[in-house]
């Protein structure tokens, strides 16, 4: 592949990935109990463990997403989305094999958002090969820092 455009794809997924996990963020950010409750709908995890779930995830989602727009620990920050894109595709399948109506919990918090379905595991699937192609591809422009924890093992 041509250098040039596997770094615009990078440049490109980092941006794009980076916004929407910033925006998706702030909602629950802002509503925890409401993002606690999509998360309760899930029927996953125990009830002492939602409250806390839910902030964490709001936040690692607001970290990773400014970590990747501006280029600080770009591959961490895609390896974490990837892994929380995979958690989400699990959860959002699982949850319609059990027929549960519910919201997706993934841009608006509470229970009247955007209802699950094959169309949120199809988006975040795209967003999970867009991730993996950060993690395996992390150079690109517009860093404002090149440097990862990860570089000691060897270059990217």
């Amino acid at each position: 592949m041509n250098p040039g455009l596997k770094i615009a794809v990078t440049l490109t997924a980092r941006i794009v990935i980076g916004v929407i996990f910033v925006y998706a963020s702030w909602d629950k950010i802002i509503h925890p109990f409401s993002f606690s409750a999509n998360v309760e709908a899930y029927q996953i995890l125990p009830q002492r463990a939602l409250y806390l779930t839910a902030i964490g995830v709001a936040w690692l989602e607001m970290i990773c997403g400014i970590l990747l727009v501006t280029g600080v620990w770009t591959r961490t920050a895609a390896f974490m989305i990837s892994v929380m894109l995979m958690v989400f595709i699990v959860g959002i399948t699982r949850a319609m094999f059990l027929d549960l109506d519910i919201s997706c919990g993934c841009f608006e918090s509470g229970i009247e958002g955007d209802r699950i379905g094959w169309r949120r595991v199809f988006e975040d699937t795209l967003m999970l090969i867009a991730s993996l192609w950060i993690v395996i591809f992390p150079k690109s422009p517009l860093s404002l820092w090149d440097g990862e924890v990860t570089d000691v093992l060897g270059p990217a």
